[in-house]
């Protein structure tokens, strides 16, 4: 079983790795094809044995081997994640659609986020591929009843709508972008009517949290906005891994 677990995690610190691409190139509006990987520095070439997961990074010790310029920490961090996720849908699913389906989500939230924290925007065509993909399992293994489905992507789209609108009249700012809402579409369609109003729940509780803790130590200003997407992919991965129990714990409580 244990080998099992490395396994999945090299594939997807492999799959990681790809991902590190999409992050860097498709904000920027460049081909995720050509030309192959390359220090965006120096331009050289990235020669197969510095280009493995995690392993060359450390190698290499976070720099380029031909200019020395420094690598960012990201490209490792995001192999890591991939790598734990694979690990953490088969340790909760095994092999099942299910965990095929809720792992299609969780390597687009691994792309999106970090393209948020960077850019503060979302590309359409991660929510429109991500979409895509969740309503093609759906009508081929149904790993979750479409009509669910479909109250979660209206639901979502709903509620993040509304404080997107209810935001910009109460601080007369922007709270919640359009790409948020497009996020809470893509998120709700894979988790489900009450799994997306828990992750969503989760997700705003955090976000309040973090900026009233930014305010305080950092004396950050309180129209600054913060990177949405964060906080709602770690509302969905703990609606992936602890969602039912955490709504019979809240139930219980109440």
């Amino acid at each position: 079983m244990i080998m099992i677990y490395v396994i999945l995690f090299i594939a997807g610190a492999i799959a990681g790795s790809f991902l590190n691409v999409l992050i860097y190139r498709l904000p920027r509006n460049l081909s995720i094809i050509r030309p192959p990987s390359h220090c965006p520095h120096c331009t050289n070439p990235i020669r197969f044995y510095d280009n493995l997961p995690i392993i060359s990074y450390v190698i290499l010790r976070g720099k380029c081997r031909h200019c020395d310029h420094k690598i960012s920490g990201r490209y490792p961090l995001v192999e890591i994640l991939t790598g734990l996720a694979f690990v953490m849908l088969f340790y909760k699913f095994g092999w099942t659609t299910s965990a095929y389906f809720y792992g299609i989500l969780l390597v687009y939230l691994i792309v999106i986020v970090f393209i948020d924290i960077e850019f503060h925007k979302i590309p359409n065509i991660l929510i429109l591929t991500g979409l895509l993909c969740g309503v093609t399992l759906l009508l081929i293994t149904t790993p979750r009843n479409p009509i669910d489905a479909g109250l979660g992507l209206l639901v979502g789209a709903g509620i993040m709508f509304f404080w997107s609108v209810f935001g910009r009249l109460l601080f007369k700012k922007e709270c919640l972008g359009g790409g948020d809402v497009k996020l809470a579409i893509l998120v709700g369609l894979y988790l489900g009517l009450s799994g997306t109003i828990l992750a969503i729940f989760i997700s705003f509780i955090l976000a309040g949290l973090v900026g009233i803790g930014l305010v305080l130590i950092k004396g950050l200003k309180m129209d600054g906005r913060l990177p949405y997407a964060p906080f709602l992919a770690i509302g969905a991965i703990a609606t992936i891994v602890s969602g039912q129990p955490i709504i019979n714990w809240y139930l219980g409580f109440l």
